[in-house]
């Protein structure tokens, strides 16, 4: 019998079993050695044994990290009976009749009186509204638009009239959701569609009811939850009769599937649309086999790893356009991915370049991506920093401590993953109780003088207060975060706090306190759960304080604050260890950004860590750089791309450094903050200079 399981689920699952497996063979090996010395009397050996034996199972713990849901989050959220209105006012349209009672009563405060005609009240509406071609967009909403907010409008109409899919790319911030749903009202006002499903994370569903209701109340927006299934067709058929926009989240989409399809929908629309990137997922299959005249796919990230994922992207907004897979690897990845090598040769340069310009003028008219540099006129300014942090004299202690230690020596020779160790190192750099359990590290003496990250934090937080910012502060762990908090509960700083087990509803409620509140200094969120769709426009500093392997989640992150209704200028600042495996992790995360948009390899978490880099991992060296001084890049106005064009980017053979090149080394090994131009510099300059040693 053949059984169809989630790829993501399914490999976790496969890791579970290998390193449960591979524990119990080792535990029941040492037992029996155990039994045998008990048989002998040898009591040393009985110790040496238990030793062994601990510290087998300290491993396992340390590994359970990797399929273990319990410090680091993952955006699941299935609860759907969690979801409640906050405001009466925003309350999703379930109930029909509430619905038309409460859209009567909006249509008499526009209309002058009541109609049950809806085609009536709509007719009035295009004395009131924009005309765009044969469409009618209310002139309230088309007026709050920014000129490149409008633009997406006339691509939208370009797509529908032409029949096509699109990815709506726009960087974080620019006002994806708004843009959207502008387009959908005066589609609705004008007679075009009848039904919408909206695909979402769970965490942002309330959000579209919000946006929706506040602009274009007069059409019905659901929320499909869990429910009895009862109240789910009834729920269906009302949707047949009266339409509107539903909104489900992913997991809901695959619970309520067959329902769904009884439906003739015109428009899907996938907020963060990458979610079906992998073309053997079990959600990918779902959404090919839906039936739907028009498709939207909504991300700010349409490349995170490879070509490969544009791909599948593209095979559900217009299926065949990039042909098969096999003739896209073909025609395109391979010939990319072999052009961007260190040691290609101009033949495959030439050929490298001629295939990405052919594939970009091949998707071009079915993908728009603005980026904030270039409507910078329209937004306030954004400075993105990063802070090197040197360790505390105990942390150097203790990371040399874990560099010698078996732990280590067992990576070496491949008995232990490599990703126990690196766990470890991670510890320490973020705070010493994370690493060594003792409670002494969180007394008020020892919290912040202690650790490198929180002195910075420290600082930072006593600075801002003072200036009246409202800060965000994200970090990747559950653990991470409680220190934090009782660092803001000793300094007696008013917070908020989300994570994975805060309710979808006490989300929405902080969020509107964040944004609305004055006397609301600091938003403790965990980087997954806080950086996926939410908008924190209260906020104009943001702390990231520890790197997440895939750097797209930072970056998610991050623009949390500096996005559409943003009014303040924003500052970022990200929070590294300086000479150890932070830095390590950022300069991967560099680089996977950089890949990500030249496809050179593919950014594979288990090929950073071939055996060739593991004596770069685990190694310290001590730099004596001042800790808690705060100081400036010369050039404060950072802009980030996401896109690079391949001319762009010189492939050069490893030359000898000039003196001016190692005197940039220099320059910057003596800064505490680098731009990520900088940083990119650096590493490049930084990676020769090794290579010729």
């Amino acid at each position: 019998m053949n059984k169809e399981e989630d790829v993501e689920k399914y490999e976790k699952e496969i890791l579970k079993k290998v390193i449960e497996d591979k524990t119990k063979k080792k535990i029941e090996k040492i037992n029996e050695e155990i039994k045998q010395c008990i048989k002998e009397n040898d009591t040393k050996k009985i110790d040496k044994l238990n030793q062994k034996k601990e510290k087998i199972e300290r491993n396992y713990e340390s590994e359970k990290l990797l399929f273990s849901d319990e410090d680091f989050e993952k955006n699941t959220f299935s609860n759907y009976e969690e979801i409640k209105p906050f405001s009466k006012h925003y309350e999703c349209d379930n109930d029909l009749e509430k619905f038309i009672k409460e859209r009567n009563i909006k249509i008499k405060e526009i209309y002058g009186e009541e109609t049950e005609k809806i085609e009536d009240f709509y007719n009035f509406l295009k004395t009131q509204s924009h005309k765009l071609e044969f469409l009618y967009i209310y002139n309230p909403i088309w007026n709050i638009l920014f000129f490149y907010q409008k633009e997406c409008l006339d691509w939208l109409l370009f797509l529908y009239k032409n029949e096509e899919g699109g990815i709506l790319a726009d960087e974080m911030g620019l006002g994806k959701t708004l843009q959207i749903l502008s387009f959908l009202s005066a589609m609705f006002q004008s007679k075009f569609i009848k039904n919408v499903l909206i695909l979402s994370p769970a965490t942002v569903m309330k959000h579209w009811v919000c946006e929706w209701k506040s602009i274009f109340p007069f059409e019905r927006i659901c929320i499909f939850h869990k429910s009895k299934s009862s109240s789910v067709e009834k729920l269906i058929n009302s949707f047949k009769f009266f339409g509107g926009i539903g909104v489900v989240s992913y997991d809901g989409f695959k619970i309520y599937f067959k329902n769904l399809k009884k439906i003739k929908w015109d428009y899907t629309i996938l907020d963060e649309g990458h979610k079906i990137k992998n073309m053997n997922s079990l959600i990918f299959k779902y959404v090919k086999e839906f039936e739907c005249e028009n498709k939207i796919m909504i991300t700010g990230t349409p490349i995170q790893n490879n070509l490969g994922e544009l791909w599948t992207l593209f095979d559900f907004i217009v299926p065949g356009k990039l042909g098969s897979y096999s003739s896209f690897m073909e025609e395109y990845e391979i010939p990319i991915k072999e052009g961007g090598y260190m040691n290609a040769n101009q033949n495959q340069i030439q050929k490298a370049y001629k295939c990405s310009v052919i594939l970009r003028n091949l998707i071009e008219p079915n993908i728009l991506r603005r980026l904030k540099s270039k409507v910078a006129g329209q937004l306030p300014n954004k400075t993105d920093k990063v802070i090197f942090c040197s360790l505390t004299e105990e942390q150097i202690f203790f990371y040399k401590k874990c560099l010698d230690s078996d732990l280590v020596e067992g990576i070496f020779k491949g008995e232990i993953n490599v990703l126990t160790g690196i766990d470890s190192l991670r510890k320490i750099c973020n705070h010493l109780f994370l690493h060594t359990q003792n409670d002494k590290y969180l007394n008020p003496e020892y919290l912040v003088n202690f650790c490198g990250k929180m002195i910075i934090l420290d600082n930072f937080l006593k600075k801002w207060k003072k200036e009246e910012n409202k800060v965000l502060i994200f970090s990747q762990t559950i653990g991470m975060l409680n220190i934090i908090e009782k660092y803001l509960k000793y300094s007696n700083f008013n917070y908020l706090r989300m994570d994975g087990k805060t309710s979808i509803s006490k989300r929405n409620e902080n969020i509107e306190k964040f944004n609305n509140e004055k006397n609301i200094f600091v938003f403790l969120l965990t980087t997954r759960v806080g950086g996926l769709g939410l908008n924190l426009v209260g906020a104009n500093r943001v702390i990231i304080y520890d790197p997440d392997w895939n750097p797209s989640t930072d970056n998610q992150a991050k623009e949390r604050a500096y996005r559409y209704g943003q009014s303040q200028d924003v500052e970022t600042y990200r929070l590294i260890c300086a000479n150890t495996i932070e830095e390590k992790v950022y300069q991967k995360q560099i680089f996977k950004n950089l890949l990500s948009k030249k496809i050179l390899k593919n950014p594979n978490i288990s090929k950073f860590f071939a055996k060739s880099n593991l004596i770069d991992i685990f190694t310290y060296e001590h730099n004596t750089t001042q800790i808690g001084k705060i100081t400036s890049p010369e050039n404060e106005n950072v802009q980030e791309s996401n896109f690079i064009d391949l001319h762009d980017y010189e492939f050069k053979n490893i030359i000898e450094l000039t003196n001016e090149e190692k005197k940039i080394i220099s320059n910057y090994k003596l800064k505490n903050i680098l731009t990520d131009t900088e940083m990119i510099d650096f590493i490049n300059l930084r990676e020769r200079d090794i290579k010729e040693d």
